[in-house]
């Protein structure tokens, strides 16, 4: 496999592929098995903890893998690689990035450190990438990870547009979603595994509310999640409608979103109002438009 990354890709009712096998994503039905009775979904293998670092501050958060055009990105928030200064927190820009990643496929134990410069060593210019016309504006980025420097092998699953919701399909206000992430900083570190949180689609998708490109998920999220991918909760027919007719499909794994921020407003009083406990997620599709380019 190039650059040494093993790339473990899921199916329904497949056989683990070999090394360096590449097939679509679909971690619901099929467990990837270590240590005898231990069994873990391949969606833990998308899903990594995230550490910006500059100097000694540092910026910890939630990122998931993401498969385009042959290439893998680390999807996570803007703000937690570079964020602009406000009232209450100074600039920051992170020099590199630290992900904890599987690197043993009968041991789930087994993690490697790799990490990834975000500036170039010539130029300085940003290695990330942004929305082509957003830019700034939206809080996502793609990180080129696995370049030729990178000598370690990984035990990866990723994301891709295959696991994005189609015009086809119908999505409804009050559905479950499942946030994936680090809440806190908490996960598994022995087996380096996420948490997962249960949410509820708030508002009407795939409207951008308030002409942002972003959905309500009514959930209990903390710091730590941000940059977590919220993908609809596995389990039943996921309604479609293509030609009049209603049809479904059962076990594959939609990617809606990219958790954001928690939301408020200035008008809620704490003494009588119980935070909203909303959160923005940024639409999926944009990861698409980001990585290509705009094209």
């Amino acid at each position: 496999m190039k650059f040494g990354v093993i790339l473990f890709f899921f199916i329904i009712g497949a056989v683990a592929p070999a090394f360096g096998d590449i097939v679509p994503l679909n971690p619901y039905s099929t467990y990837y098995a270590t240590n005898g009775t231990l069994q873990v979904g391949s969606t833990a293998l998308a899903i990594t903890p995230v550490e910006a670092l500059s100097g000694s501050t540092s910026s910890k958060a939630t990122g998931f893998l993401f498969l385009y055009d042959n290439k893998v990105y680390l999807i996570t928030n803007r703000h937690v690689i570079k964020s602009e200064a406000t009232n209450e927190e100074p600039a920051f820009e992170a020099e590199y990035i630290k992900l904890i990643l599987h690197n043993n496929p009968t041991d789930v134990s087994s993690i490697s450190i790799y990490t990834q410069n975000l500036h170039s060593p010539d130029s300085g210019k940003q290695l990330w990438l942004e929305h082509p016309i957003l830019k700034k504006e939206l809080d996502l980025v793609a990180i080129p990870v696995f370049d030729e420097e990178n000598t370690g092998e990984f035990l990866i699953s990723a994301f891709s547009s295959d696991n994005f919701i189609t015009k086809e399909d119908v999505v409804y206000v009050g559905e479950d979603v499942i946030i994936i992430g680090y809440p806190l900083g908490l996960y598994d570190q022995h087996y380096n595994l996420p948490l997962f949180r249960e949410g509820m689609i708030a508002s009407f998708y795939p409207i951008p509310f308030n002409q942002e490109p972003i959905f309500y998920v009514d959930a209990r999220l903390h710091r730590g999640m941000s940059g977590s991918p919220v993908i609809l909760k596995p389990g039943r027919a996921r309604s479609t409608i293509r030609a009049g007719t209603d049809t479904g499909t059962v076990g594959k794994i939609y990617l809606l979103g990219v958790n954001s921020r928690r939301d408020d407003r200035a008008n809620r009083d704490p003494k009588i109002d119980e935070p909203l406990g909303l959160n923005a997620i940024i639409y999926g599709e944009l990861i698409q438009e980001i990585v290509s380019g705009g094209e």
